[in-house]
């Protein structure tokens, strides 16, 4: 999926059409708050004693020496201490308010990293993604069929152990039904070329543009108020250093909407250079304040389309995924023939140019 990801436009190319992981994903497989302050401030630079300090008071536990590196923490570390120890809320009103932590939106904050990082990993220059990839997974399970594995009968220990994950949560994400056993016996697993080739030849059906019931109580929960309405803002996206432009304009199939062409997308291309190294103390939400203060106004740039009514065709954009289909009422002539046309152009070539690891205009 690395190598279908485009860096301006934040968005998977496919011969379908372009998709993408959107803040409605975010909220209904991992159940993360997008509503909210955006994750930005002064970046606090901590001394190694001071982090492991902090680490004892709030976690109980100082992580040694090694686990911390130009002030940073390992994860892993923070995972193995909450797996063999139980973590006590001992904590008073004057140590933290939990109201206040649930202001923030998380979940852009996490979409933001996410993004930042397929974009300079679809760079032959780097290797390795990091981020929150099981949405990433899950994401591709839930919509690409060619790759969905089949889901096997738990043993009653694993039901046990999935049910502890899951306690305190009146209805879970959609994120924790893929929490059991698999089979690959009907899909692809470990081959990168037979992976490839599946979505060379990827057509229409093979892939789910609508996957959540939005409707229902059990998920309904996780965009309670505006926040089905903030899932189609073209927004930024927020964390520290990391500004990346939500894309919804782009896949208004997966809210359910016919697509049409896309405004050409704005170059922010000159912030992928930025990094938080070397900059202790750096107060980034005045350093972003032109972001900030478009998050602030998130609402008044949501996208709004023709919603496609149940039972009838989906004729959104049919030139992109038949070569010689040619629209009957062009909105401008030529327009959507050369969109189409550019499209393909994008999806269709193995190799590129411009440094991408699998194609490029």
């Amino acid at each position: 999926m690395v190598e279908r990801w485009h860096r301006e436009t934040h968005t998977f190319h496919l011969l379908v059409g372009e998709t993408t992981i959107n803040l409605q994903d975010v909220a209904m497989i991992w159940g993360l708050n997008i509503d909210g302050i955006p994750v930005t401030g002064v970046d606090t630079a901590y001394s190694k004693n001071e982090l492991q300090q902090r680490c004892l008071y709030w976690l109980g536990f100082m992580p040694g020496d090694n686990k911390i590196k130009g002030g940073h923490l390992s994860l892993g570390a923070i995972r193995k201490h909450c797996l063999d120890h139980m973590i006590q809320d001992d904590s008073t009103d004057d140590d933290v308010d939990i109201d206040r932590v649930n202001t923030y939106s998380w979940g852009s904050a996490v979409l933001a990293y996410l993004y930042r990082e397929l974009c300079n990993t679809s760079m032959e220059s780097k290797n390795g993604l990091c981020g929150l990839l099981q949405i990433l997974q899950i994401w591709v399970w839930s919509r690409i069929t060619l790759l969905t594995p089949d889901m096997v009968q738990q043993s009653h220990l694993a039901s046990e152990q999935v049910a502890d994950v899951l306690q305190g949560l009146s209805f879970p994400p959609y994120g924790a039904k893929w929490k059991r056993g698999f089979s690959w016996v009907h899909t692809v697993r470990h081959s990168v070329r037979i992976m490839r080739d599946m979505l060379d030849r990827i057509i229409d059906g093979q892939f789910k543009w609508t996957v959540y019931d939005i409707e229902s109580p059990e998920l309904s929960i996780y965009l309670e108020g505006n926040r089905n309405l903030l899932c189609r803002s073209a927004c930024p996206l927020i964390n520290f250093d990391i500004v990346e432009i939500h894309r919804p304009e782009r896949c208004l199939r997966q809210f359910g909407m016919r697509q049409g062409i896309p405004p050409p997308a704005t170059n922010y291309d000159i912030f992928h250079k930025l990094t938080r190294q070397g900059r202790p103390n750096y107060d980034w939400a005045a350093f972003h304040k032109q972001f900030v203060d478009m998050w602030t106004d998130r609402y008044n740039f949501v996208m709004n389309g023709e919603f496609i009514i149940p039972g009838t065709p989906d004729t959104t954009l049919e030139y992109i995924v038949g070569p010689s289909t040619t629209p009957a009422q062009p909105r401008t002539e030529g327009d959507e023939e050369r969109y189409g046309r550019g499209h393909r152009i994008i999806v269709r070539p193995r190799c590129g140019t411009g440094g991408h690891r699998y194609h490029h205009h």
